[in-house]
């Protein structure tokens, strides 16, 4: 999430509304723990929802040996 912050005139600073940096996905069960860690450094893990990649369907060919001996 960020927000914009500004100076008002009598120097005190006034924040906007907040707004999402990028679409997640977090996991199913991020009421039961931390759903993120920031490290030391600033960066961050997030626990995301992964789905299964797409696999290609496989061709069996049976009987191929007699399409050889023609």
């Amino acid at each position: 999430m960020a927000v914009s912050i500004t100076r008002g005139p009598d120097g005190q600073l006034d924040t906007g509304a907040a707004v999402p940096l990028f679409r997640t996905r977090l996991s199913p069960y991020y009421n039961q723990k931390a759903h993120y860690s920031v490290a030391a450094d600033g960066r961050f893990l997030m626990n995301v929802v992964v789905e299964a990649p797409q696999v290609p369907p496989i061709t069996v060919v049976l009987n191929w040996d007699a399409a050889l001996k023609r």
